[in-house]
């Protein structure tokens, strides 16, 4: 806070930026620059009194083309601007890490709008509606303009939308304080006010309502009706939509003749007791909310729970755009007892907490008692105190809280924030995203996501067809949501688009972009009109390491665990791991739900693409994405060396869980023409993409490293042979066997001459699967050969595959003796290794041969045990393979049947994506 003994020896310094972005030095104004100086002014005034980070700032001033040097270009503007506000230049100071601008809370305009606004709400909140138009006037008067003109593109236009809807709702408060109150010519002074705020935004119907009610209350009901019809074709015209039931309403009234209507506020009065010549009153709440909560039971419960047990601190903790707020709204208006509802989003990082709750309960300093002692004498015995949007005053919050509390025994604080305050006793209550898909339960085909249902409830009220929506509506509404991760801010702006599009429409435009929603949507506030602005609002409070750790993770798949966050980070695991639990804490970053007691971690869409935009910026994306393909590499070729043994399961686990990080370094790989490194991570993939039953993932990576070979050259493509043996298996289980045969004899030959041990045994594997009479003796060569290299290498696993396919092969032989011989061998290999695939391949093989000796019931039992077992273990081709044995064996028609459809269907999932 900037400290009355530094303003002691400096001159006064005024910063306006409630219009064109002026400063004054001693009342004497200072001659800045349009543009960057502006702009560097406006930045700083913003966060008063807090630290700027440097790279922030170079974010603000140059966010469509960076300077040679931004650094020393920051340098020499701060420079210029210390020499143009001459005897204050020490307001400018250079710390670690950025810059900060000292300003007491009386130099600067936005803070003195806030605290008038507060003064106005709590004034027409206690009945004083005479002092709140004094108060909402005085805030009215510092606007000289649109706020921040000239800086209403690039990152600052989000704070000047913010600024202009403060000054909306300066208006709004004028309007309802003078309907209360005004004379005539107030009346009349307030209307014309209030058709200039409805040409600054033509589609704000809140606005439209109030001036209609102004000339009316003033006797110009010709020009009412005229104010009514002008909305009317804009709405139509822009919208496509109808004037509000309260303006429709209002039009009937004035044809009919009514008497002018009483002032419209539906706010819920709470008053308290004037006392010592000052009047305490709360901000006030609207008597109902406009919409139903939907999906919320649950946490609206535990904080009726936490309001009931008499615990006196609690937090909702959530991401931007969650329902942080509409929760404690709610709570607000279930409660009993008075409630004081406080929202710190329109006060900026450098303003006093304790002034801001002053002001909202219309306090003053009295005698030699400051304002937290004010304040905490004055809340009435067992008031709940909401403080909501702390997130970016938590220090002022977090100190005013603890004096609270420990004053006010009675008190009981809700805070909502993006983070938790850290304060002993505090209790955390995590607000997470709506559920999207639906739990499992016999009438779970009739229950839609709360996700969707939030889309389709508030999309019903821009498009009435959705009051009943279809089927084809209700699954686009939740491949919407879960697009849009359940965020509750996301669907809501979704649902609004739906006055112009179908829901399968939208479905369509959201599937590739999120673009749609940040169409400014004059409904809401201004931190919430887009989407973009929400997410910017959260990751501009990070520290400059956190936006880049977070912008490094964006490049990673929807789940990701430490290693893989500190591959891309390029820092070791324990200095990646209280990096995103700190991430975590701020609600940028969500801990996912992961197997066996891991920790994994995940991104929303929206910050997702925040963050990529950010290290697109910082022209980091393309090393990032690097270092993410070298992460890929190494842990593809560890997880295949572990799927032959005892940890099979695991890792395979771990391989689902890295699915999308696979397809990122793939994808970035092969567009940068980098076929060696790709080559590596499919060759090190096959095998689990056939254990898994993924062969489309098999299909398309083979096809796009062999493509890429074509036009790059194979040169340093070490494991090119280990493609080609999997691209050979992939074709031969679609049938195609002639490709199969050319591909498998081309990938031995690649192998052979490029040394490549594993890429040889699997190109011979892949011939010994060749079907047909016309490669018997191909097979059986492949195999003789393929245990040769075995020992040679001292590869057990293949050693031990061998035996089992040879065993296959006897058993179609109709050598039944050595097919049972070769079983037993198998079996001892591979409960060695602890592969419990390998187990049941050969409990299969021990069906067949049981089958082929005319054990019917016999065949079934092991083949029924092997399908069983092998779909726990996600096998479907052995699954499959066992479903049909017992498909042919079994002297049951349903089951048959049964086991013949499973295996269609197993052999088709392989082929899907």
């Amino acid at each position: 806070m900037y400290g009355a003994d530094v303003a002691a020896v400096e001159p006064r310094v005024d910063v306006r930026l409630l219009g064109p972005v002026e400063v004054a030095v001693a009342g004497v104004p200072v001659p800045l620059r349009s543009g960057r100086q502006q702009a560097l002014v406006a930045a700083l005034a913003l966060q008063s009194n807090q630290v700027v980070p440097s790279d922030q700032l170079v974010d603000v001033l140059w966010y469509e083309r960076l300077p040679e040097d931004p650094r020393n270009a920051m340098q020499q503007l701060v420079a210029d601007l210390r020499r143009r506000l001459g005897r204050a230049r020490g307001r400018v100071r250079t710390v670690p890490g950025g810059y900060l601008l000292h300003l007491a809370p009386d130099e600067l305009d936005v803070t003195g709008a806030e605290l008038h606004l507060s003064a106005a709400r709590a004034a027409l909140g206690a009945g004083v509606a005479s002092l709140a138009r004094t108060e909402a006037l005085s805030a009215g008067r510092l606007w000289r303009g649109p706020s921040l003109t000239g800086l209403d593109e690039g990152p600052l236009a989000a704070r000047a939308r913010r600024l202009d809807d403060l000054a909306v709702r300066v208006d709004l408060l004028l309007a309802e304080a003078t309907l209360t109150v005004g004379d005539r010519d107030e009346l009349r002074e307030t209307a014309d006010r209030m058709v200039a705020s409805c040409a600054r935004h033509p589609l704000h119907e809140e606005l439209w309502v109030r001036r209609i009610e102004l000339l009316w209350r003033s006797g110009r009901p010709a020009e009412a009706l005229a104010a009514y019809d002008d909305l009317r074709r804009r709405l139509s015209d822009e919208l496509g939509t109808d004037p509000s039931t309260e303006l429709r309403e209002l039009h009937r009234a004035l044809l009919e003749g009514d008497a002018a209507p009483a002032p419209s506020s539906a706010r819920e009065r709470i008053d308290y007791r004037a006392s010592g010549g000052h009047v305490e009153s709360p901000a006030q709440l609207s008597a109902a909310p406009a919409t139903r909560l939907v999906g919320r039971q649950h946490e609206l419960r535990l904080l009726e729970d936490w309001s009931r047990s008499g615990a006196p601190l609690a937090t909702l903790v959530g991401p931007a755009g969650v329902g942080k707020t509409r929760l404690a709204e709610e709570l607000a208006r279930l409660v009993d007892g008075p409630v004081v509802f406080v929202r710190l989003d329109a006060i900026s990082g450098g303003s006093d907490v304790t002034a801001a709750v002053g002001a909202a309960l219309m306090l003053r300093e009295v005698g030699t008692r400051s304002m937290p002692h004010v304040v905490a004498e004055m809340l009435p015995p067992g008031a709940l105190l909401v403080l909501d949007n702390a997130e970016h005053v938590l220090g002022g919050v977090a100190e005013f809280v603890t004096h609270i509390l420990s004053t006010n025994r009675d008190a009981r604080v809700l805070v909502t924030s993006q983070w938790p305050l850290g304060l002993p006793g505090e209790r955390l209550l995590r607000v997470d995203v709506l559920a999207t898909g639906v739990s499992d339960g016999p009438d779970a085909s009739d229950v839609t996501p709360d996700a969707a249902a939030l889309l389709l409830d508030r999309a019903a009220h821009s498009r009435h067809s959705l009051v009943s929506p279809t089927d084809e509506d209700i699954q686009a509404a939740i491949e919407i949501a879960a697009s849009l991760d359940g965020l509750p801010l996301a669907i809501e702006l979704a649902a609004a688009q739906a006055r112009l599009l179908t829901m399968p429409q939208l479905c369509d435009q959201l599937r590739s972009s999120l673009r749609l929603l940040d169409r400014d949507t004059a409904s809401r506030e201004a931190r919430h009109r887009r989407l973009s602005d929400a997410v910017a609002w959260s990751v501009g409070l990070l520290s400059e390491e956190q936006r880049g750790a977070l912008a490094r993770c964006a490049v990673l798949g929807d789940a990701f665990d430490v290693l893989a966050a500190a591959a891309v980070m390029d820092v070791a695991p324990e200095d990646a791991l209280p990096l995103l639990l700190d991430l975590g804490d701020r609600s940028v970053v969500q801990i996912a739900p992961a197997e066996e007691g891991e920790v994994r971690f995940r991104l929303l869409r929206a910050i997702r693409v925040q963050a990529l935009r950010e290290l697109e910026r910082e022209h980091a994306a393309d090393v990032t994405r690097d270092r993410l393909v070298a992460y890929v590499l190494a842990l593809a070729e560890e997880a295949d060396a572990a799927l032959f043994g005892s940890a099979q399961l695991r890792w395979l686990r771990r391989l689902d869980a890295a699915r999308a990080d696979v397809e990122a370094a793939l994808t970035h790989a092969l567009a940068g023409g980098n076929a060696a490194e790709a080559a590596g991570i499919v060759a090190a993939l096959g095998r689990y993409w056939d254990w898994r039953g993924r062969l489309r993932d098999a299909d398309r990576w083979t096809a796009g490293v062999l493509d890429a070979v074509r036009r790059n050259g194979a040169d340093r493509v070490q494991r090119l042979g280990a493609v080609l043996a999997w691209r050979a298996f992939v074709v031969n289980e679609r049938g195609e066997v002639d490709e199969a045969r050319r591909l498998v004899n081309e990938a031995v030959a690649v192998a052979l001459a490029a040394g490549d041990e594993d890429g040889y045994l699997t190109a011979l594997g892949a011939r010994s699967l060749l079907p047909g009479p016309a490669d018997a003796i191909g097979r059986v060569e492949a195999l003789s050969e393929m245990a040769r290299a075995a020992a040679s290498t001292g590869h057990e696993w293949a050693a031990a595959w061998v035996v089992n396919r040879r065993g296959y092969v006897a058993v179609e032989a109709g050598r039944v003796d050595e097919a049972q011989g070769l079983a037993g061998d198998s079996l001892i290999r591979f409960h060695a290794l602890g592969d419990e695939r390998g187990v049941q391949w050969t409990r299969l093989l021990e069906a067949l041969i049981a089958q082929a000796r005319g054990q019917q019931e016999e065949a079934v039992r092991r083949a029924t045990g092997v399908k069983e077992a092998a779909e726990r273990l996600g096998d479907l081709r052995t699954a499959a393979a066992a479903a049909e044995l017992v498909a042919t064996v079994s002297g049951d028609r349903s089951e048959r049947v049964r086991h013949t459809r499973f295996a269609e269907s197993a052999r088709s999932d392989r082929l899907r994506p």
